[in-house]
């Protein structure tokens, strides 16, 4: 498994540098009742980009997938 980077506050804008929102790749991952597939969807995102990313997931489930990322 990939280990994931640093979490910034993408929620409080303010408490981030703009250093830390340079990136050499982001990514949007959605997710809606995915939470027998979250981990390996994941995992195969990460194992497929540069070490220096972004990754948001947006996660309107109700199938308790936020548990599983």
């Amino acid at each position: 498994m990939v280990s994931p980077p640093q979490s910034t506050n993408c929620c409080n804008p303010s408490e981030n540098s703009v250093e830390d929102l340079d990136y050499d790749v982001s990514i949007c991952v959605a997710n809606y009742n995915m939470s027998d597939t979250i981990k390996e969807s994941l995992n195969s995102v990460l194992e497929g980009i540069p070490s220096d990313y972004e990754l948001v997931i947006v996660d309107e489930s109700d199938d308790g997938s936020k548990k599983n990322h």
